[in-house]
């Protein structure tokens, strides 16, 4: 997908988490972009995994359901093409 001019190569990892203690638990979802920079090194793009809306737990956290809304690249096509430049 074209982000900000530039390809990127988007990944969408999950792996269970279990913090029952805190009352989080259920899948750890993580969402990465990368792209190719001046150099033509593949760096990772901070903005996509440092965005607060790409890391999100599907179950409990603190007690309290969540959904991660973003399952699928088409879910997170949708939300970079809605994001403000």
């Amino acid at each position: 997908m074209s982000l900000h001019g530039r390809v990127n190569v988007f990944s969408i990892v999950a792996w269970d988490i279990n913090n029952r203690g805190d009352g989080t638990y259920g899948r750890l979802h993580q969402v990465y972009a990368y792209n190719f920079d001046e150099n033509g090194m593949l760096v990772e793009n901070k903005r996509v995994s440092e965005d607060d809306s790409m890391t999100v737990v599907e179950g409990y956290v603190d007690g309290r359901a969540s959904k991660f809304r973003y399952r699928t690249s088409a879910d997170v096509k949708k939300y970079w093409r809605s994001k403000p430049r």
